[in-house]
């Protein structure tokens, strides 16, 4: 059977002599008899859907939350200790000097630890106070924080250096 292209129909399958006649009301008026096409989204139908993905897709994107670059070492250092303890590993990753062992100590020290704590426990330590207990340049362009999470009560330091006009961390003070 030939199939014909009728306006305001995308051409899908029609009804053969086999096919009971169930059919969607055409455009046009009347019902579907064999050899007319089923219903089908017609032409504005794709467009309209098409234009409903992309605005979605915007809005998403639109969505994603953008980081405010960090302004000094105190501050990187800050902003580093937020996003380990809201669990966000990505921002942390984003602020931490990309080597080998700073990765594996993240992983130990925060990833690990986190990830084993139930729900009720996670939302305790993101509203832990976090209590700088000092803060010391050793270098020209390195700031050293040491902290204690009052959650958990365990000191810790990290290692903030200015590279060129950026900020990150080092993990191995």
């Amino acid at each position: 059977m030939r199939k014909k292209n009728i306006p305001g129909y995308r051409l899908q399958r029609f009804i053969e002599h086999w096919f009971p006649l169930f059919a969607c009301t055409p455009r046009c008026g009347g019902t579907a008899t064999i050899g007319q096409p089923l219903c089908d989204i017609t032409v504005w139908g794709k467009v309209a859907t098409r234009c409903t993905c992309v605005a979605l897709l915007a809005v998403w994107a639109s969505c994603s939350p953008a980081y405010e670059p960090p302004t000094s070492t105190i501050d990187c250092g800050r902003q580093f200790i937020e996003a380990v303890y809201d669990g966000n590993f990505k921002r942390a990753r984003q602020l931490m000097m990309a080597n080998a062992a700073n990765e594996q100590m993240l992983d130990e020290h925060f990833v690990q630890p986190y990830q084993r704590l139930s729900s009720a426990e996670r939302d305790k330590l993101r509203n832990a106070s976090i209590n700088i207990g000092q803060i010391s340049s050793p270098g020209a362009n390195t700031t050293l924080i040491r902290f204690l999470n009052a959650y958990n009560g365990t000191p810790d330091s990290i290692l903030v250096r200015q590279i060129g006009p950026g900020f990150m961390t080092d993990l191995k003070p």
